[in-house]
């Protein structure tokens, strides 16, 4: 069965990278895959979100680790899209 895609915002799909991360971390391919992501695609996004630091990469361990500017920002979107749920 094939995954159905809509269009998703560059914020969704921030959000959903920065959820993948999570508390525990996350390689590039468990990302890419989680988000269904082009590996360019992937890179792009990854790159902005360390620009704006909201996750960081520990060369050591090889992952993707959030920093408390990003779990901020995952709270913060799920209360948003709570709202806008509960709007509709």
């Amino acid at each position: 069965m094939l995954h159905q895609m809509k269009n998703r915002s560059r914020l969704e799909i921030k959000a959903k990278i920065v959820e993948t991360i999570g508390e525990n971390g996350a390689i590039q391919s468990k990302i890419m895959y989680n988000v269904y992501l082009s590996f360019l695609q992937m890179k792009k996004y990854l790159n902005t979100l360390q620009n704006k630091n909201l996750i960081t990469f520990d060369a050591n361990d090889q992952i993707y680790k959030l920093t408390d500017k990003g779990k901020r920002f995952l709270v913060l979107y799920r209360k948003m899209t709570e709202s806008v749920t509960m709007i509709k």
